[in-house]
Formats: C-alpha cells, sequence, structure tokens
C-alpha cells in the first residue's frame, strides 16, 4: 500500500471536516462541479451468473476439457455435484505426512518391547526358583469310604429324630405346645386355661400325618475353617396348614369375643357358657382344615460327630421345628 506524505502534524492540526458540513457541490481540480443528488444512492446490482467460488480446503483440480461431463451437465441445466453440508460439529480433516504417529509408535514400542523381554526371564525366575514356588495342598484326609459309613450314620439318626417328631414325649410336641399357648395369650388376652382350650388338641392335630422326604446328607471331616467335624441333613416336611389354622382362628376367636364382650381380661371372665362356646369355635377351625396339607421344604438338621458318635445338634432341631410348624 502505497503512503501518501503529508506535513500536517496531527497534535496541531485544524477541525477535521464532517461529511454532513461539506458543501452540497464541490468543484474539481478541472473546475467541474460535483453537484451531490437529494436522494439517497444506491449502486448497481450486478446480474446473477453460474460462477461456483473453489474450495480452498481442496487442492485444484486441473481444468477439464470441453465437453467433459461436468460441463456437459452444467450445459444441460444440471447443477454440479455437491458435497454434503456440514453440522458445525465435525471437525475438519487433517492432512499431514504422519511424521507425529510414527514418532509416537517408535516411542512406544522402545518402551514396550524390554518389559516384553524380561516377562518371559520372570516367569522362568519364578518357576525354577523353589523359594518362589506356589504349591497348593489339594491333599483329602477325608477318605470316601470313610465319608460315605459316616454319611450313612447320619442319614439313619436323621430317620430316628424324625420318626420320633410324633412320640407322646417328643421335644417337637413340647415346641409346639409352649408356642401355641404363647401366641394365644398374646392374641387374645386370656390364657388358654381362661377359655378352656385343650393344648394337647391342638398339638395332635399340628403332628396329624406328619411326613418327610430327606433330600441330602452330606458329612463333613473336622477342618481348621469350621473346626470339629459335622453332618448336616436335609428334607421336605409335611404337615396340616399351620399358618392357614392361625389366620382363621384368630379372626374368628376376636369377634367371638367381641361379640360377647369379653375384650376387657382385667375386667371380665368368661363363664361356662362362654367357655363351652369357645372350644366349639376352636374344635370347629381344627376341623376345617384337619384334611389339609402343606409341604415345608429344605429343612434342616445338623449332627455333631462325638467320641459316641454322632448325636443331634439341638439348636439346629429347634429351629426345624419352628420352620416347619410356624413357631414363631
Amino acid at each position: 500500500m502505497k503512503h501518501r506524505e503529508s506535513q500536517i502534524d496531527p497534535f496541531n492540526a485544524g477541525e477535521p471536516e464532517l461529511p454532513w458540513d461539506a458543501p452540497e457541490t464541490q468543484t474539481l481540480d478541472d473546475g467541474h462541479e460535483c453537484e451531490l443528488p437529494e436522494h439517497s444512492y444506491q449502486s448497481p446490482l450486478k446480474t446473477p451468473d453460474a460462477y461456483d467460488a473453489p474450495d480452498t480446503d481442496e487442492p485444484k483440480r486441473p481444468a477439464q476439457p470441453a465437453g467433459s461431463r461436468a460441463q456437459r451437465r452444467h450445459r444441460q441445466g444440471v447443477g454440479a455435484p455437491t458435497r454434503p453440508v456440514s453440522s458445525g460439529t465435525d471437525k475438519p480433516r487433517r492432512r499431514g505426512c504422519g511424521c507425529l504417529t510414527i514418532v509416537i509408535i517408535v516411542i512406544a514400542l522402545n518402551i514396550l518391547l524390554p518389559t516384553l523381554a524380561f516377562i518371559p526371564h520372570c516367569t522362568g525366575v519364578m518357576l525354577e526358583d523353589d523359594a518362589m514356588e506356589i504349591t497348593w495342598n489339594t491333599e483329602d484326609t477325608y477318605e470316601d469310604e470313610e465319608r460315605q459309613e459316616d454319611e450313612r450314620e447320619i442319614e439313619q439318626l436323621a430317620e430316628d429324630t424324625l420318626d420320633g417328631v410324633i412320640a407322646a414325649d417328643s421335644r417337637a410336641r413340647t415346641l409346639i405346645a409352649a408356642n401355641f399357648e404363647t401366641a394365644f395369650r398374646d392374641n387374645l388376652g386370656y390364657s388358654v386355661q381362661d377359655l378352656g382350650i385343650d393344648t394337647q388338641q391342638f398339638v395332635d392335630w399340628a403332628l396329624t400325618d406328619f411326613d418327610y422326604d430327606i433330600t441330602d446328607v452330606y458329612a463333613f471331616d473336622d477342618n481348621e475353617s469350621w473346626g470339629e467335624a459335622y453332618g448336616s441333613v436335609f428334607f421336605d416336611a409335611t404337615t396340616p396348614d399351620v399358618a392357614a389354622f392361625y389366620n382363621s382362628f384368630y379372626t374368628a376367636a376376636h369377634d367371638f369375643l367381641i361379640a360377647n364382650n369379653l375384650t376387657d381380661p382385667a375386667a371380665v371372665m368368661p363363664n361356662d357358657e362362654r367357655r363351652s362356646a369357645f372350644q366349639a369355635l376352636f374344635t370347629q377351625q381344627l376341623d376345617a382344615l384337619r384334611t389339609t396339607r402343606t409341604v415345608t421344604e429344605v429343612a434342616n438338621i445338623d449332627f455333631a460327630s462325638t467320641n459316641d458318635g454322632w448325636v443331634v445338634k439341638e439348636d439346629y432341631y429347634d429351629s426345624a421345628m419352628q420352620y416347619i410348624f410356624r413357631l414363631y
């Protein structure tokens, strides 16, 4: 760009002449006066043509000879092929010689190759050095014959235990009776004696046609992890539907107490007539479910090994009875 030389000092220059302060006419150097029009000036418009500016991102293509396919399409009135419009989020594709990529690959190989070469050597040292060798003690001192013999003894003891559930002096009867009497008072406020109920009548009903099916028997030798040797027996038990009886009986019992003004045990005790009526209600509820059976699956009893042989673990026996007869 050319620069004009001027002797005017910008700090001493006078006030500039603004466009709106200019005279309506100006005189040119040749003496011709230039009169400004009163209306706004509008520049002439260029007639549109078919010129398509080249894309600066792509290298220039050599000019095609006359009569080429692109020129023939243009002559026929068909627009030249266009590229898809970018959404604005696509990054422009960069072209290069790939020198940076090659440098990165070379650096990665220099780092990885020594490490890969060291791994087999390190493994070999670990395998060859007895001090670093890892060994697993898989020796099982519980011989198969001994285990099978213990499992037979455990299974026989489990059968004897479950057969004795219905015995007159069984521990199961004691657990069922105690739980029934406690639940009776908690739900109704009266004891079984207050309302003339025979607890053994319920226990006999709960043990009606009791049956079981042993599904799995396991014997385990003593071990540092679990201590003494023990056996475990899993079985399914068939009993009357105790849960259904509780739901039905206590609903009917509450209705009976309300109807007979027996909602306050501290103030009112039932007379013989009301006790007799309540006993009839109790028997009716038992008879309604006397033929109904339910199966409780995956009950479990454990057995401990002693110097005198295998014995039942009482806490596991109690848990099994609570599970089977809903003694909660």
